[in-house]
């Protein structure tokens, strides 16, 4: 087991990528702490991991509240003083173009996006640096990397952890934390019936549809699964990345591969 001993943080615990990566981390031997806002999704996710005969704690909070995030980095360090991994998965997506966008959606994606992984590291580096070796790994999108007119606000925020992807690492080096981010594109089903949560607005809507645009900007031509996804996670969380920090590694099934418009 690839992580036994070792504790590990996810935020955005309660479903898809984040229990997807909670599940395979409790499989490899972690102690898993989980975060989330909905108490429901988070406790059960718990819960599974203690089925399967794994170690799990959970903390229900919003990681765009710093107070929150504060309260839960001191009470999670004083059960666990050394942290390994955190995962910085939590995230909210609001739809809306540049003139679009109302103002308060804004900043929600921004508190969550992007401050809640800067939140939650600073909150949990007294564990990250008890490790004396630790990595984190921050959950961007391809659609920070390279921009989506329809989602504005979250392109933006999700853009921004690029660099603070890049300056964590600089800052964090001297303390043996590797960071590290990923750049997810098309994610859209579960091998092992994990749900997918989505906002109201997405729900209403479904999940993406597999519409010709972006199965064909997508090079393997089809989603991503949410275990997919957890295994580039566990990749970065273990020795097996130990050469790499600093580094945004698309999970996009090619689709950054290309310059758009270029093929057909």
């Amino acid at each position: 087991m690839r992580l036994k001993g070792k504790t590990a943080v996810i935020t955005g615990s309660g479903s898809g990528v984040g229990r997807a990566t909670s599940l395979l981390f409790a499989r490899e031997g972690a102690t898993v702490v989980g975060v989330d806002i909905d108490a429901q999704f988070g406790d059960e996710t718990a819960e599974l991991v203690r089925r399967a005969g794994g170690k799990a704690d959970f903390y229900a909070i919003d990681v765009g509240d710093p107070e929150a995030v504060a309260a839960m980095g001191r009470q999670c360090l004083s059960s666990h003083p050394t942290i390994h991994i955190l995962f910085n998965n939590a995230a909210t997506l609001t739809r809306g173009a540049f003139e679009e966008v109302d103002f308060k959606d804004w900043k929600r994606q921004m508190a969550v996006n992007l401050d809640g992984p800067y939140l939650c590291s600073l909150a949990l580096l007294p564990g990250l640096k008890a490790a004396g070796g630790a990595s984190i790994i921050n959950h961007s999108s391809i659609d920070g990397a390279l921009g989506n007119p329809t989602v504005f606000a979250y392109s933006v925020s999700k853009g921004g952890l690029t660099p603070l992807t890049h300056m964590m690492a600089h800052a964090l080096a001297p303390h043996k934390i590797r960071v590290n981010g990923i750049n997810t594109g098309w994610i859209n089903f579960s091998e092992g019936g994990i749900p997918i949560r989505l906002t109201p607005e997405l729900a209403r809507g479904g999940l993406i549809p597999e519409n010709s645009g972006i199965k064909k900007a997508t090079l393997l031509g089809r989603p991503s699964s949410v275990e997919e996804c957890a295994r580039t996670v566990l990749f970065l969380a273990t020795d097996d990345s130990s050469y790499i920090t600093g580094a945004m590694l698309p999970v996009d099934g090619g689709r950054s591969a290309l310059t758009p418009g270029t093929f057909s």
